[in-house]
């Protein structure tokens, strides 16, 4: 029973994996690395002040960040990878000002979230 317990606790292991990891994503101006969590739908990015709720994502695309503006004139922010081709999208509106940013990303090992305190 101990053999078949260990062995269903191992074949997970990759799975598990597959659905933590960070992704390293730069553009002619910045780079940015993302920590993701395919499992808790959680992701934050470089140093992981914040950590948030992804977007909905697809086995084409995943939607890093999709917060949709509150009222006429707030922040509304998008970050898009394709899964495929690993292109990258990031667009910004605050007050009909628009800032986009195009590159590429990379997966990478999966760094953690920061531990909680409480």
């Amino acid at each position: 029973m101990r053999a078949i317990i260990l062995i269903l606790a191992m074949a997970s292991v990759p799975a598990q994996a597959a659905d933590q990891f960070d992704l390293v994503c730069t553009s002619e101006k910045a780079t940015v690395r993302y920590r993701v969590d395919l499992q808790k739908k959680e992701v934050c990015s470089d140093s992981c002040e914040s950590i948030w709720r992804m977007g909905d994502s697809t086995a084409g695309e995943l939607f890093l960040i999709d917060q949709k503006p509150a009222y006429s004139g707030d922040l509304e922010e998008q970050s898009v990878v394709n899964r495929q081709s690993g292109a990258w999208r990031y667009n910004s509106r605050l007050r009909g000002k628009l800032f986009s940013r195009d590159g590429h990303c990379e997966p990478a090992p999966f760094s953690g979230f920061p531990a909680a305190k409480f």
